[in-house]
């Protein structure tokens, strides 16, 4: 049974991605919320992005608060209060080994701020400042002095929705092979293997990690394990027409020739390796959005970084959202008081599912680099 309490309010703490995300900080540029693609229109101003980014590396203000909206409880009658903070970071600055001791500065005095001048009741990690190799999952910040509230880092709502889609896509184009996996020993990447394992799908794991692939292979029933195998050289997946991707790397050209013709691809990697100018080049590949949910009924949010959010009439916002921003809200509504930090609990994906749905949240339509497929809908729309 998990302990509850009436909360009030959540920060999701997330960093800057690609270098053009700071102009998202100008009020002039909040069509790039709705329109995110036009972003090249700016590229011939792309070197004042870059030393803003640089200056961002090298100067001492921690993070910026870039949203503050609503989100409904309770059909309604309540709201909770959200925030998104930024720190000052881009994803180019996690390269430096050296700068990490100074990203967790950063996580940790957002995390801090948002506890005791923001009053939240929970805090929610994203893309990177939840990485195994910076905050362990978001359990080295759990563990520091001075954080008396939950640290969620959502993954767990991330692979029940990210094993979702898999399931939808693979029915809908009739595949019966195996699924070919890059970044199979991440949170998400093993909990959707073993999520989907014991419904009978088999997987093909590219990854340098023998110990950590052999470690989740135990904990398959043995007469299933023969489902999860490993690959060694990335060419070994060409066997594979789907595909799916959990790393920003490999990359490039040595992605792509290694992607058989016509294969079908679902990425949950920030940033996803497969950028629209690679896609250009391979019109046979079928790619989707992995990790994106709807947003919850009754939500105000208008800073979607790099998700494109709708303003209704009524005020509301609709579109696609991250899972493990959905993961932290439904904490915050639900009012759980347990960290969700380290490796995703196997055991509670389906409660985290149920939840889900109560609130509207659902798979959203779906999309390719956040461009609507054609003959698509969402189970919302459904």
């Amino acid at each position: 049974m998990r302990a509850v309490k009436m909360n009030k309010g959540f920060v999701f703490i997330a960093h800057y991605v690609e270098v053009w995300n700071w102009w998202l900080n100008f009020r002039i540029f909040s069509f790039l919320h709705r329109r995110p693609e036009l972003h090249v229109w700016l590229l011939l101003f792309w070197p004042i992005a870059f030393l803003a980014s640089v200056w961002y590396l090298l100067g001492k203000k921690p993070f910026n608060v870039v949203d503050t909206y609503k989100v409904n409880k309770d059909g309604g009658l309540q709201e909770l209060t959200g925030h998104t903070i930024l720190i000052r970071t881009f994803a180019w600055h996690f390269a430096f080994a050296n700068k990490f001791p100074q990203i967790r500065e950063r996580i940790l005095m957002a995390a801090v701020y948002a506890q005791n001048e923001l009053k939240v009741d929970v805090i929610g990690l994203g893309a990177l400042t939840k990485a195994e190799w910076l905050t362990a999952g978001g359990k080295w910040l759990s563990e520091q002095d001075g954080i008396r509230v939950p640290v969620v880092h959502g993954d767990t709502a991330t692979a029940w929705f990210v094993a979702e889609r898999v399931e939808e896509v693979y029915r809908r184009f009739g595949f019966t092979g195996p699924i070919a996996v890059i970044g199979p020993t991440s949170k998400i990447g093993r909990a959707v293997i073993l999520h989907l394992v014991a419904k009978g799908y088999e997987f093909l794991c590219y990854t340098d990690s023998a110990d950590r692939f052999a470690a989740i292979r135990r904990e398959i029933p043995g007469h299933k394990q023969n489902q999860m195998r490993r690959a060694t050289v990335l060419n070994e997946l060409s066997q594979c027409g789907f595909w799916l991707i959990g790393k920003a790397k490999p990359s490039g050209s040595a992605l792509c020739n290694a992607i058989p013709r016509g294969a079908v691809v679902i990425n949950f990697s920030v940033p996803d390796p497969l950028t629209p100018r690679w896609l250009s080049r391979r019109p046979d590949i079928r790619h989707f959005d992995g990790g994106l949910t709807t947003l919850p009924l009754g939500c105000t949010l208008t800073f979607g970084m790099r998700l494109p959010v709708r303003t209704l009439p009524n005020g509301m916002t609709d579109g696609s959202i991250y899972a493990c921003w959905t993961g932290t809200v439904l904490h915050a509504i639900l009012g759980w008081q347990e960290h969700e930090v380290g490796e995703v609990k196997m055991d509670e994906l389906g409660q985290v599912a149920d939840e889900a749905n109560k609130l509207g949240i659902c798979l959203p339509v779906p999309t390719s680099h956040l461009r609507s497929l054609p003959g698509t809908q969402s189970k919302a729309q459904k």
